[in-house]
């Protein structure tokens, strides 16, 4: 599952590295002590391409043919997250649903490090398969039905 956790950290890192904005310069201080500044959002996750497709090559090999291999979601959707006051990136949370499908939850999260529970978070990915890109570096040979496929029939 190593692996799996390396692809959903990628996924996010792609829309993270694509959508950040400045953050807020307001500093929160509990009982007059003042913390210390945690993340700005400006942290570097890019990775090559060729980086991205071995580490997706190497959960592709270790899973069962038909597991969910990507996840999508919608701009709107991270977006939500990332323009709440204060937010300054998205951490993500590995989770299952009742039946053991795996998911994966995103939470906006503050220049503290903390976790912005009460506010947007998002689940309801939109699973590949059978959901996928067409084939390129990152899905291998993909033997799913893409969008493409599904709507041109």
């Amino acid at each position: 599952m190593k692996a799996g956790k390396i692809l959903i950290l990628l996924f996010v890192v792609l829309f993270v590295s694509a959508g950040l904005w400045a953050w807020n310069d307001s500093n929160d201080s509990q009982a007059g002590e003042t913390q210390e500044v945690m993340f700005t959002g400006k942290e570097d996750h890019s990775i090559s391409l060729e980086e991205a497709a071995g580490l997706t090559e190497n959960y592709r090999e270790n899973v069962e043919s038909g597991t969910k291999i990507a996840g999508f979601f919608g701009r709107e959707a991270i977006e939500e997250i990332l323009d709440q006051e204060g937010c300054v990136g998205i951490r993500y949370y590995y989770a299952d649903m009742d039946d053991g499908y795996p998911v994966m939850i995103l939470v906006g999260v503050d220049a503290l490090g903390n976790d912005m529970i009460h506010g947007k978070l998002a689940e309801r990915s939109i699973a590949c398969p059978p959901w996928c890109s067409e084939e390129n570096e990152l899905t291998g040979e993909n033997k799913t039905m893409t969008a493409e496929l599904i709507f041109n029939r």
